[in-house]
């Protein structure tokens, strides 16, 4: 089996995370210091998968009674389908579901339609509440039906959903083009510093949003994605990697100039630091963690004076407070 250095134990990991609110949905990220290039890389792949895997609510299929097809003119209003269909499309919602969750307008009387008019009894909301729609002519009732799903890109979340749309009644129009883009625009900036008298990358993400997620949301799901991208490829890869004994400073120092940092980044920083150590320790499987603590069981009972009499009192003091404990792995050491 071939043998690589695991040179990223190298690297540097960023020891200062910042963020910046630029506006109500713009928010800015600096990460530093990173190893010269990877400013380039590592704002690459977050800037692609922000656009393209954070997950919303899109307009799915809709139902007008009184069209005779999708290109109609919605039936006591000023508005046509086609218009109607890519207001809605355009909205900003919050929430995130597996199957389809439908909204209702019904009004009998003229009036201006907001989207606030629209009512849900399903898990979202409408962000833009104020937007105006159309105006109804009140001569009639008028009658909308909106059905929306959560995907990303231009992929449904769930594909059963797909089967669900498609079960819906004959009258129900379904929305072919269907799009899902909470993130606006991610843009990245890359500048040289100086750290410990190397020079270094700094990288800044600027994320924004129609206002459906966080832009925090929005890179902590791009960091997840990735992650686990690389994390299905190395498990799949056959190379046993080999630590270099180099000490690599992984503790994240926060400064944030309004609200904290989501702490869901600390774990991930321990488990580099868990796997760092163990890897200099040249435990790279469960069946060798489990060997070293039963040579150092070994060790313990044979070369420091005491250490038999001691494992003795520890086995007989389990088997005093519950007699259906199994201590046959210190029975055997005993052995």
């Amino acid at each position: 089996m071939a043998e690589i250095k695991n040179i990223l134990l190298g690297l540097k990991v960023p020891y200062n995370i910042a963020k910046k609110n630029l506006d109500s949905n713009s928010m800015s990220f600096k990460f530093e210091p990173l190893a010269t290039g990877l400013g380039y890389t590592i704002g690459a792949a977050l800037r692609r998968s922000a656009l393209s895997y954070t997950v919303c609510p899109a307009l799915v299929a809709i139902k007008v009674p009184g069209i005779d097809h999708e290109f109609s003119a919605v039936p006591n209003t000023n508005i046509d389908l086609p218009a109607l269909v890519a207001t809605l499309k355009d909205l900003a919602i919050e929430g995130t579901f597996n199957g389809l969750a439908c909204a209702e307008l019904i009004c009998t009387e003229k009036k201006e339609i907001y989207v606030r008019d629209f009512s849900s009894k399903d898990k979202m909301l409408f962000i833009e509440n104020d937007r105006f729609l159309f105006t109804t002519s009140g001569v009639e009732p008028v009658h909308i039906t909106a059905w929306f799903a959560c995907g990303y890109n231009n992929t449904l979340l769930n594909p059963e959903i797909k089967s669900a749309i498609e079960s819906l009644d004959v009258s129900v129009i379904r929305i072919s083009d269907y799009y899902f883009r909470p993130v606006i625009s991610v843009s990245t900036n890359v500048k040289e510093i100086m750290y410990s008298g190397e020079k270094m990358d700094s990288l800044e993400l600027i994320i924004t949003t129609n206002g459906s997620v966080t832009c925090e949301h929005a890179l902590y799901n791009a960091i997840y994605n990735i992650t686990n991208v690389f994390q299905s490829i190395w498990n799949l890869s056959p190379i046993k990697v080999k630590a270099q004994n180099i000490s690599t400073k992984s503790s994240i120092r926060i400064e944030d100039e309004n609200v904290g940092l989501d702490q869901s980044l600390i774990p991930f920083v321990k488990s580099i630091e868990v796997q760092e150590f163990l890897e200099k320790a040249d435990i790279l499987t469960v069946k060798k963690l489990l060997e070293k603590a039963r040579n150092d069981i070994q060790y313990l009972v044979h070369q420091i004076p005491g250490g038999l009499k001691t494992l003795k009192n520890i086995a007989l003091q389990i088997k005093n407070i519950d007699s259906t404990v199994d201590v046959s792995l210190i029975e055997d050491l005993l052995g």
